[in-house]
């Protein structure tokens, strides 16, 4: 038994159970890191994948809302442009009256946009 090295003659005397848990428990070790480490790639892709996604609807409904802000104020400007009556206000000298009057007149066509509120 001299020949035999020193391990070789410790692992020989190793009951069963010993030897066992000296090949599973690596094994298994083995076997769950990989499987975390699976689970970890699956799992960051899913979450990447979701925040691309809410990422771009989010940047698609705030174009959509600037495009909606600009065609309005487009309306409200050709509907100052167009009206005769701002017009001529705004020709004439300015009294306090006449101010009065194209201030509510200015009011009355922004309130009655149907522009929806930005959220």
């Amino acid at each position: 038994m001299k020949d035999t090295p020193r391990y070789k003659r410790w692992y020989a005397g190793m009951p069963i159970r010993f030897k066992l848990l000296f090949w599973f428990v690596p094994l298994l070790m083995a076997t769950i890191v990989a499987m975390g480490w699976i689970a970890y790639e699956i799992s960051s892709n899913e979450v990447m994948d979701k925040m691309k996604q809410t990422q771009n609807q989010l940047t698609q409904k705030t174009a959509d809302q600037i495009d909606s802000v600009a065609k309005e104020m487009l309306f409200f400007s050709n509907n100052l442009f167009l009206d005769d009556e701002i017009q001529r206000l705004l020709e004439s000298d300015y009294q306090p009256a006449e101010r009065q009057k194209a201030f509510k007149t200015i009011s009355n066509m922004m309130v009655a946009s149907d522009s929806d509120p930005i959220v």
